[in-house]
This record gives structure tokens, C-alpha cells and sequence, in this order.
């Protein structure tokens, strides 16, 4: 049993005793289901940009508390990304949940558009998350989302749409 009394299909631990150390565990989510699928990801600092493709419907990641599960990235634009590319997590994939972890973008100003979060995906949720970032931080591409008790940090164009 997980967090919050939901069982994971993977158990995602950067110090080991889980199923894998590394959130390319989403490609393990079957394609267009209706089914949720639900990735535990244990405390600890994850230094990888994950992408949620627009097939991977209904995919639940669960951290262990803002602060505590951390995913972290510093792509952006002066280093050749486009915004939309630049995020440390972006969603495509409808039906997502987030909850109870921390997305950040690390490249700081010298680098400009440089996004913790882009989402594109229809009927999100976002959950006791917080987004740290200097531009563009939470990047709310398009379609239906919603956010509740969650922090939002950046210093120009905090919230950008499409």
C-alpha cells in the first residue's frame, strides 16, 4: 500500500529498495487506458526530465510530500530548447494526477524560458504540488487542468499560457 492508502504499480526510490530508481517508469503505463496507473515515486532528489506522452492516459505520480519528492531539470531556451521543450515535466497524456511532490526547472535567469511544468493534457489534476522556477514556470499549454493547495514560484511570467 502506498501513500495515502493507494497501491502503486511501480515504486519509483532514488536510493534503490523500489521497482526502479528512475521516472522512465512512466513508459510502463499501458497506452490509451482507462485504468489508472499509479507510480509512487519515495522521497529523494530526481534529476531527469520526464515527458507523459499523449497516448499514456490516466497516470498518477505520488510523491512523498512537497519538498520531500523533488524532480529536477534545467533545460531552457538559451541552451536550444523551445519553452514547450524546455520543461522538467511535461504532460500530453489526458487524465493525469499529481500529487504531493516538487517540479523544478534549476537553469535561473541567465538562461530565460526555462519551464518546471508543461501541461497539455485534458482533465489534469495537481494536488499539494509545488513548481519552482525563474520563467515560464508553470507552463498551462492547453486544455482543462486543475491545481489545489499548490505553490507556485518564479520571479517573470509565472503562469504562461498558450
Amino acid at each position: 500500500m502506498g501513500p495515502g492508502g493507494v497501491t502503486p504499480d511501480v515504486v519509483v526510490a532514488a536510493d534503490g529498495p523500489g521497482t526502479t530508481r528512475r521516472l522512465g517508469a512512466v513508459e510502463e503505463a499501458p497506452a490509451e487506458s482507462e485504468e489508472r496507473f499509479v507510480i509512487y515515486v519515495k522521497k529523494g532528489v530526481y534529476v531527469e526530465n520526464v515527458e507523459i506522452k499523449e497516448k499514456k492516459w490516466m497516470i498518477m505520480l505520488i510523491g512523498d510530500g512537497m519538498d520531500q519528492t523533488v524532480i529536477s531539470g534545467d533545460r531552457s531556451v538559451v541552451d536550444g530548447w523551445t519553452t514547450y521543450r524546455s520543461a522538467t515535466v511535461g504532460i500530453s497524456g489526458r487524465g493525469f494526477i499529481a500529487r504531493d511532490l516538487t517540479i523544478e526547472n534549476t537553469a535561473g535567469p541567465s538562461k530565460h524560458q526555462a519551464a518546471p511544468l508543461r501541461s497539455d493534457s485534458d482533465l489534469s489534476v495537481y494536488y499539494r504540488c509545488a513548481f519552482r522556477g525563474y520563467q515560464d514556470t508553470l507552463y498551462a499549454y492547453s486544455l482543462c487542468q486543475f491545481y489545489c493547495d499548490c505553490v507556485i514560484t518564479g520571479a517573470l511570467e509565472v503562469v504562461l499560457k498558450r
